[in-house]
């Protein structure tokens, strides 16, 4: 020990029961009083985690250090310090990893779903015991195999490895497998840095068990909870139109929509999406004189493109631009004429477009693109929107005089989470 006395690093000899025999000065000054009978273990701890018990830490003086134990000879071991500035984050970033990993092994392993990784040639690298259950084939029979091999062994029918393989998207089909169960399998690829496929996950999915839970639930469903609450009785919305109509909110506004079906005001149909904009359209229609007279034609304006939404609307001349038909064609407002013309999304209309709608609704005409004389129209017309008009009109993205002549009539439709009362018939219904 005294030629590595003036040795930058600690060295220390301790005997068999961890007594210190000798230790050079960069130990000593770590080690201030320490003295040749003290314990070394009263300054040094195992590395969490670490099978090896050689391998040593400690904090002495604020720092970190990492300390290797190693037998030099009978009854001595040399002790070897080295300053590792970090090493408790290092360990405990360890530890989480370590806890990742168990973490998705067990919920790789544990999925219902069967899961089956392949390389980019194709060769089966992993699986679960999943597979097992719904092929009937143990897990490791797949391992290192090629996926066209089991095909040409008739394990699998059709590989959707190879055509995510080939097509380098995710892929899906229905097939029958080796012991006749109906799956669902899904292969996606992963890509590496450079966007080549690195392998392949496969996600399969035995839609005949699938089908059996669900035959037994929805004879549990009929069994128990539907036969403590029957259904409501069938009112005259769902009799005649097939339209649930059960809460306060709902029977109001179909009462409102039944007196004003015969007014040629405009109606304007607020509400989120999917909350039956189009329904009350329909019925609002269906209740008028003019299903007598005319059409009910619904144009979605933020479903078509804003350079040919015009033509939709209104209808061109003959020769009005490269590639129109030769005779024309009429318009939306003409094709609804002694109708009805439901504009949904109409927030979505350009302001350009906005100028020949009002126009419709002041004069009662329209004209064609590439026309020179306008054309009467006797239109009724119901507008809807999932969006706030009113902010828009102060956002200057809508104009203020259109507003006005749609919101003659407003009616707003309240979502379903806002009517509770109609959510057990609906689930009757469907």
């Amino acid at each position: 020990m005294q030629k590595w006395n003036h040795f930058p690093i600690p060295f220390a000899i301790i005997d068999d029961h961890d007594k210190l025999v000798s230790y050079n000065q960069a130990f000593e000054s770590l080690l201030t009083g320490l003295g040749k009978d003290k314990n070394i273990t009263d300054y040094l701890q195992v590395v969490p985690n670490q099978s090896d018990p050689n391998l040593l830490m400690a904090k002495i003086t604020g720092k970190d250090y990492l300390v290797i134990k190693k037998q030099i000879k009978q009854n001595e071991n040399l002790l070897v310090g080295i300053e590792t500035s970090g090493v408790t984050d290092l360990l405990e970033a360890l530890n989480d990893l370590k806890r990742h990993k168990y973490e998705l092994e067990a919920v790789f392993e544990h999925s219902y779903d069967g899961i089956y990784l392949t390389n980019r040639e194709g060769v089966t690298i992993r699986t679960n015991a999943a597979i097992e259950r719904i092929t009937g084939i143990p897990k490791h029979y797949y391992l290192g195999k090629n996926v066209k091999d089991l095909v040409r062994r008739g394990i699998l029918k059709n590989s959707v490895t190879e055509e995510a393989l080939k097509k380098k998207k995710t892929v899906s089909f229905v097939q029958k497998n080796y012991i006749g169960n109906i799956t669902l399998l899904t292969g996606t690829p992963v890509l590496d840095s450079q966007g080549n496929i690195d392998m392949i996950v496969t996600n399969i999915r035995d839609l005949t068990d699938l089908n059996r839970i669900q035959a037994e639930q929805i004879d549990y469903l009929k069994d128990h909870e539907f036969q403590t609450e029957a259904p409501q009785p069938k009112n005259e919305y769902e009799e005649k139109y097939g339209i649930v109509v059960q809460s306060e909110q709902m029977l109001a506004i179909f009462e409102t929509a039944k007196r004003i079906a015969n007014f040629d005001a405009t109606i304007l149909i607020l509400g989120e999406t999917g909350v039956g904009k189009d329904v009350l359209t329909n019925f609002i229609y269906e209740n008028s004189d003019r299903v007598k007279t005319g059409k009910l034609i619904k144009v979605n304006c933020g479903a078509i493109p804003p350079e040919l939404l015009e033509s939709e609307l209104f209808g061109y001349e003959a020769g009005a631009f490269t590639g129109a038909n030769r005779n024309g064609k009429p318009g939306m407002f003409e094709l609804a004429n002694g109708g009805t013309l439901f504009l949904d999304e109409v927030a979505e209309l350009p302001l350009n477009l906005q100028v020949k709608l009002l126009r419709v609704l002041q004069e009662g005409e329209i004209q064609r693109v590439g026309g020179t004389k306008p054309k009467k129209v006797d239109v009724h017309i119901i507008a809807a929107t999932n969006r706030n008009l009113y902010e828009m009109v102060v956002q200057g993205e809508f104009r203020e005089d259109l507003y006005y002549r749609l919101n003659v009539i407003p009616i707003h439709i309240p979502p379903l989470r806002e009517r509770r009362e109609d959510i057990l018939p609906l689930i009757h219904l469907f």
